[in-house]
């Protein structure tokens, strides 16, 4: 763990250490002398594309629900134009998904393909499961992925389903098994599978069961089990943050706005947040621009890290009111099993 996740751990396990407005100037400080160091800019690695915003599920904690967009499946030579592109301004670490399933896309893996042929590295992909039957899943098993997240909600088939509105619970335990079998039998000791759960009133009850069911079943060492506590979307939805804040609700600048990841909404629009689940809030489109970098590091998106760094969220209705950029304990806790 770095100095920098040591103290922040200091700090939320001991909320009268330092006072809140000490932890703010602290933060604005580092954020600050970001802004200087980089005049404004982020360095772009990674791309996350959203290759379907379609769901087969209707999850109560979810925004999908609420979202007004068209839902659609991103055409393969669009995703090729944003994969050649990403490739030719050395973007080159590639996340698969945003609000829709990834495997409601029946041309997914023709996606897998073209990114391999371009050099792309396929670093993450996350999934309910519910279509990942054992045929799909050794397919998938056949490209280098780094990581698979499995959002799964519940221990319990009551809870999951009550969460989890139009999935099985048994389908998806069965086809994670499943997968995990083939992982097994395939010798793929390099693929990390992260079981995730998101965290909040209705399922905290079942979070010690979630632990123990799961660590049964994963590779120690090597598997994480992620307890993502319920954000409330950029204050576009009721959510109320789920987690303990240990009295830290201190608004600060979004460390976000400085991710080496850029999102790609399926109609080649980039949204300042990825949390922006109709990307109302968006800094252009990638087809029209014909950049992934110029718009990251453009005009506008320089203009909401400045903000920030002022501390002016109030000026941004999409940032106004979200909970996620609280100086908190983190809205993710990770466990290596």
């Amino acid at each position: 763990m770095s100095i920098k996740e040591n103290v922040k751990r200091l700090l939320f396990n001991n909320p009268g250490l330092i006072s809140n407005n000490i932890v703010k100037a602290l933060i604005l400080a580092y954020y600050k002398r970001l802004w200087s160091e980089r005049s404004g800019n982020v360095v772009l690695t990674d791309i996350a594309v959203e290759n379907t915003n379609v769901c087969n599920a209707r999850c109560e904690m979810c925004a999908y629900k609420d979202m007004k967009r068209n839902k659609k499946i991103m055409p393969l030579q669009d995703y090729a134009r944003i994969i050649d592109i990403a490739a030719a301004e050395n973007i080159k670490r590639l996340y698969l998904g945003q609000l829709g399933e990834p495997f409601t896309d029946k041309g997914i893996f023709d996606k897998m393909d073209y990114a391999i042929a371009k050099g792309m590295e396929l670093v993450s992909i996350t999934t309910n499961a519910s279509l990942l039957d054992e045929a799909a899943s050794r397919r998938l098993l056949g490209y280098p992925w780094k990581a698979i997240s499995f959002s799964v909600d519940g221990a319990t088939r009551g809870t999951y389903e009550e969460i989890r509105k139009g999935l099985e619970f048994e389908t998806v335990e069965n086809n994670i098994v499943s997968f995990l079998k083939v992982r097994k039998e395939l010798g793929r000791t390099d693929l990390r599978v992260r079981m995730q759960m998101a965290v909040y009133g209705k399922n905290k009850h079942e979070v010690d069961e979630y632990r123990v069911k799961w660590k049964e079943r994963l590779v120690s060492g090597l598997d994480e089990i992620a307890l993502l506590y319920a954000t409330n979307y950029a204050g576009l939805t009721g959510i109320e943050y789920s987690g303990d804040s240990a009295g830290r609700q201190v608004k600060v600048p979004c460390g976000r706005l400085w991710n080496h990841m850029i999102t790609v909404a399926v109609n080649g629009d980039i949204p300042i947040c990825c949390w922006d689940y109709d990307v109302d809030n968006n800094v252009g489109n990638v087809f029209r621009e014909g950049s992934l970098k110029g718009l990251w590091n453009g005009q506008r998106m320089r203009e909401v890290r400045k903000i920030h760094v002022d501390g002016g969220y109030g000026m941004i209705p999409l940032c106004a009111n979200c909970n996620d950029n609280f100086f908190v304990k983190p809205h993710f806790v990770i466990e290596k099993t």
